[in-house]
């Protein structure tokens, strides 16, 4: 990697940790949020124009970022129609980032069909016992439970498949999207938590960082 990378790298993981070092001491966060997202929207451009093969994966992360942004907003207008929207930017950079790990997926496909019919099964079973609040927005929040399992099982699919630094790079950023969205379903649908959110916020952006990154092996 050139060392450009390793710069944005560095800064990306810097701001990672003053946001989650100063989270509990900012009243208003939303600017570090912006810029804190910025920077793994900075490297993935940067990876991009080195590598323009990788369009799906930028506008993956780019539809994230706006996602990211929408609900940063969500405690000055309406809170359920920014997570409304957030969940739309997020389903479609999630479906830009399916395109990606399909193209690599051949014998495991029908398996990892089966995966995410399981685990959908499960999450809804406990979503419905815990009597998450989801209220009008459960629509939303099961489509893109289904598209997160979908690009989970798929990414898990392709490193069985084939094993390369690509397919492991971007398979660990989307688990740790994976697992930050469902700490981030137990914060707006069930109990607030400063201690899981530090947690939500740290998978998230490290998955953000993975996928950007990811684009230079592409």
């Amino acid at each position: 990697m050139g060392i450009f990378i390793y710069i944005l790298l560095s800064i990306s993981i810097i701001l990672l940790l003053v946001y989650i070092g100063l989270y509990n001491k900012l009243k208003e966060k939303f600017v570090l949020k912006t810029i804190t997202s910025l920077s793994f929207l900075v490297l993935g451009f940067y990876n991009y124009i080195n590598n323009h093969e990788a369009i799906f994966i930028f506008l993956g992360l780019l539809f994230g970022f706006c996602g990211d942004i929408v609900l940063g907003l969500k405690e000055r207008f309406s809170k359920n129609l920014c997570i409304m929207l957030g969940i739309i930017f997020f389903f479609i950079g999630h479906l830009f980032y399916l395109i990606v790990v399909i193209k690599g997926l051949k014998e495991n496909f029908l398996y990892s069909l089966l995966f995410t019919f399981l685990l959908s099964i499960i999450f809804i079973y406990f979503f419905n016992k815990k009597k998450y609040n989801f209220s009008k927005l459960k629509p939303f929040c099961y489509l893109y439970l289904l598209i997160s399992l979908l690009l989970f099982s798929f990414s898990l699919g392709n490193v069985v498949n084939k094993i390369d630094t690509f397919k492991i790079v971007i398979a660990l950023g989307v688990t740790f999207f994976v697992l930050s969205d469902l700490l981030l379903c137990h914060l707006y649908f069930k109990k607030q938590n400063n201690t899981i959110k530090l947690f939500n916020i740290f998978l998230y952006y490290s998955a953000q960082i993975l996928i950007a990154l990811s684009i230079f092996w592409y």
